[in-house]
């Protein structure tokens, strides 16, 4: 093999690491094509429920896993479980983040629901985190809902690269503060708080990827190419990892799964990680007091509810969650707080040059909804 070619190759598998760099709640994808966006023909005879139901799929979810199922007991009633080949045992073994991802889902049912004139009525169904059946879903008569929701669903979008080391303008600052000011922390770059999470989000990257349980699940949701993406509609892919060009033709047509299992590829996801750890504005952290399923679930809304609005003051969001995923890291975590909670969310924050349009698969709505 001559030179040239190796280094190509070379290349293209460091833009290949950033794949597994990503946060678990990434939405990833290659096309923002009507069809791949969840937005197609349903057999649903109410096409209502179908056009809500479509808009709460673009929620946030791990690995892109959309750990979603929607049972119609009647027309505005619902039941939505968790289904358990859609659960991720290796990252999230007590479901922790699969119901963060559950809460994503419902709040942006209840805006598109709200958009129309009804409210969403939610009922926890169980405290177990691994049940199915996790929430009951009542649609009533409701004040209306601004439609900006709607747009502000389909933009959303997880930005990884290009965020600058601009710091957050005072507004911005405030208007975070003001969210959930006993739950959302802000920690500006250069503070030692923010170096702590980088390092600690690195270290916890390290750890996974020495796992084999852990580089295997996330190799199961690998989707390369565009026939497997049309196929599956969910999954890791390269056009959400923001690889393009010929590293991206090459990853798509030349990958499998289980190059992602090679020592090399393993070693760069580390490199990668410390290099988009150490980019942005700084740090968020969303806590919570409790790790009910309810609790948790309200998180994944608040979460939610954030993401939404950040684009309009072109603030790009990366969630990194592999430091919560360890105990070492949530110990770390603890002793940064200083405080009775739990941290849920670490979201890498900072203004972008360019805001990119979202591409991320989604199943349509027919393909999660039974009865």
């Amino acid at each position: 093999m001559n030179s040239s070619r190796r280094q190509f190759l070379v290349s293209c598998g460091r833009s290949a690491a950033i794949l597994s760099a990503g946060p678990l709640l990434a939405s990833c994808a290659v096309q923002a094509a009507a069809s791949v966006r969840g937005f197609s023909e349903t057999r649903l005879s109410d096409p209502l429920a179908a056009r809500i139901l479509a808009y709460a799929s673009l929620a946030s979810s791990g690995h892109n896993s959309q750990p979603w199922e929607v049972t119609l007991l009647e027309s505005h009633h619902w039941r939505i479980g968790i289904p358990p080949e859609r659960r991720l045992p290796a990252v999230d073994p007590l479901g922790r983040e699969t119901l963060i991802s559950l809460g994503a889902f419902l709040e942006n049912l209840a805006q598109a629901a709200a958009v129309e004139g009804l409210h969403a009525e939610v009922k926890i169904l169980s405290d177990e985190s691994q049940c199915r059946d996790m929430v009951e879903v009542r649609l009533t008569a409701g004040a209306s809902n601004s439609p900006v929701w709607l747009k502000r669903m389909q933009h959303r979008r997880v930005v990884k690269k290009g965020q600058l080391a601009t710091k957050l303008r005072d507004d911005d600052i405030r208007w975070l503060q003001s969210l959930y000011p006993e739950q959302l922390l802000y920690f500006p770059r250069g503070s030692a708080e923010a170096g702590r999470i980088a390092q600690g989000a690195v270290e916890a990257m390290a750890m996974q990827c020495q796992r084999d349980e852990v580089m295997h699940e996330f190799a199961r949701w690998m989707r390369f190419g565009n026939a497997e993406i049309e196929a599956q509609r969910d999954g890791l892919t390269t056009a959400g990892m923001e690889i393009e060009g010929l590293a991206g033709w090459f990853l798509n047509h030349f990958y499998t799964p289980s190059d992602v299992l090679k020592p090399s590829f393993r070693q760069q996801t580390v490199d990668l990680t410390a290099e988009l750890a150490n980019a942005g504005a700084g740090w968020l952290v969303l806590a919570n007091n409790g790790q009910t399923p309810g609790a948790l679930i309200e998180t994944g809304r608040q979460y939610q509810r954030l993401f939404l609005q950040l684009r309009e003051r072109n603030i790009a969001c990366h969630p990194m969650s592999q430091l919560l995923e360890e105990a070492a890291g949530q110990r770390e975590l603890a002793g940064l707080l200083g405080r009775e909670t739990h941290a849920q969310m670490l979201l890498r924050i900072g203004y972008v040059d360019r805001y990119p349009a979202p591409v991320s698969p989604r199943r349509p709505v027919d393909w999660f909804v039974k009865g």
